[in-house]
């Protein structure tokens, strides 16, 4: 019988583990990681301009930043070329995301106490209006924000679950981060880009 329970026990603790968006963040210390955005090789996708994003991926292992064009939640045409132009932190969100709520605060500290650092969020897997609410919600609406609602960005920036971020120096030379970031991560990041 208690064999049994245990059993239960961990079967509700992993189910809630995946619901919760943070199963399988098996996160290297900072320091070794880097990013290589498209080791898939994903080609350039079609998109309808008010929902998708237009993205050409780089070559294999270049660790450079994809060509794209998207469109924000507020319907502003977006180019990659203002990432290369002045580096900046980009942030992968989802709209159903507890940790992406909860890192959001983290997120609105650095954009004020940075304001010349370029930050902008991914968010993807949702609706414009749940994206929106979430912007709303976690005080996150004065930064840009890209609608990804398929996931092409994601895919071309080789980001596998949020929150993750992103850090564009001004080489156009990317580090990546999978999965809930500290402060502290945070301002890391956003140190290398400056």
């Amino acid at each position: 019988m208690m064999a049994k329970s245990i059993r239960v026990l961990v079967f509700m603790s992993a189910c809630a583990l995946v619901l919760a968006g943070c199963a399988g963040a098996n996160e290297p210390p900072l320091e070794s990681e880097s990013a290589s955005p498209n080791d898939a090789g994903t080609s350039e996708t079609e998109a309808a301009p008010s929902q998708e994003a237009n993205v050409q991926a780089p070559g294999n292992d270049s660790g450079t930043l994809p060509e794209f064009t998207a469109q924000t939640l507020s319907g502003e045409n977006y180019s990659s070329s203002t990432l290369s132009e002045n580096g900046a932190l980009i942030w992968f969100w989802t709209p159903w995301c507890a940790i992406c709520a909860q890192e959001s605060a983290d997120i609105v500290a650095l954009a004020e106490s940075n304001p010349d650092l370029l930050i902008i969020g991914i968010a993807g897997y949702g609706s414009q209006e749940e994206m929106t609410a979430f912007t709303t919600r976690t005080k996150t609406d004065n930064l840009a924000h890209l609608n990804d609602s398929t996931g092409a960005l994601w895919s071309a920036f080789q980001v596998p679950i949020q929150p993750s971020l992103v850090a564009v120096n001004r080489a156009g030379e990317l580090r990546l981060k999978i999965g809930p970031s500290s402060a502290k991560d945070i301002q890391a990041f956003a140190d290398w880009v400056k």
